[in-house]
C-alpha cells in the first residue's frame, strides 16, 4: 500500500518556504504522495444552521498552481482530491469519492480509482464489496480501480491511525494517506512531527 499525506492547505496559510518545508519534509519520511483538495465554494453558515464542513472563511490553494510550485521541489506524486474545471484533454486518470449507490456505479463505470470517505468499519466493508460487483459487472477487473484510504489525525492518537491503516490494508486498499488537519496543531512543525510519527509506527 502507497502512503501519502494529505496538504493542510486550511492551517498551513501561504508562506511558500512553509510549503516548501512541508512537502520536502513528506518527501524525505518517504511518503509517496501529496493529496491537495480544491473548492470552488464554501458554504455561508448564517445560512445553514449547524453547518460542519468547509465555509466561504476556508482557505484553498489553486491546485495547479501550487503543484507547478511543488515540482521544482520535490519528487512526490501530487494528487487532487476534488477539481473543477475538467482537464481539455480527458486522458488523466478520474477519481471518484462518496459512498452512495450512485457514485458506487459510476466509479465501477469509469473511474480508475475511488475516495471512499470514511473509516474502515463493517458498512465500509459492505460498500468496497459492493463496488468490487459492480466493477465485475462492467466487465472490468477490480484490481484495476484502486482505493485511496484517509486516516484522520483528529480522529484519535497514534495507536488508532496505525490500526486503521492496517484495517484499510485488509480490506484491499491500494493507497492511504494520513491528514494532519483539525487536529488542533498550531505550527508547521507540530503537522511534521506528525506526519514522521506515522510514518515511523507504519514501518515497524
Amino acid at each position: 500500500m502507497n502512503i501519502g499525506v494529505t496538504f493542510p492547505q486550511n492551517e498551513i496559510g501561504t508562506d511558500p518556504l512553509a510549503i516548501r518545508d512541508y512537502a520536502q519534509a513528506a518527501e524525505s519520511l518517504g511518503y509517496s504522495h501529496l493529496i491537495v483538495y480544491d473548492h470552488v465554494l464554501g458554504a455561508d453558515p448564517t445560512r445553514r444552521p449547524n453547518w460542519q464542513g468547509y465555509t466561504y472563511k476556508d482557505m484553498f490553494h489553486e491546485p495547479f498552481v501550487l503543484f507547478g510550485y511543488l515540482a521544482a521541489l520535490t519528487q512526490l506524486e501530487l494528487v487532487t482530491a476534488v477539481l473543477n474545471p475538467l482537464p481539455l484533454r480527458r486522458s488523466i486518470p478520474i477519481w471518484t469519492g462518496g459512498r452512495s449507490d450512485v457514485v458506487l456505479r459510476r466509479t465501477a463505470r469509469i473511474a480508475n480509482g475511488w475516495f471512499p470517505l470514511g473509516q474502515p468499519s463493517g458498512q465500509m466493508r459492505q460498500a468496497v464489496e459492493q463496488l468490487r460487483r459492480y466493477i465485475e459487472e462492467e466487465g472490468r477487473d477490480p484490481a484495476s480501480v484502486g482505493i485511496e484510504a484517509t486516516v484522520n489525525a483528529r480522529d484519535g492518537s497514534l495507536d488508532k491511525w496505525v490500526r486503521q491503516t492496517e484495517e484499510w490494508r485488509t480490506l484491499g486498499a491500494t493507497y492511504a494517506s494520513i491528514n494532519t488537519m483539525g487536529a488542533g496543531f498550531t505550527s508547521l512543525g507540530e503537522h511534521i512531527e506528525a506526519i514522521r510519527r506515522y510514518k515511523e509506527a507504519i514501518a515497524d
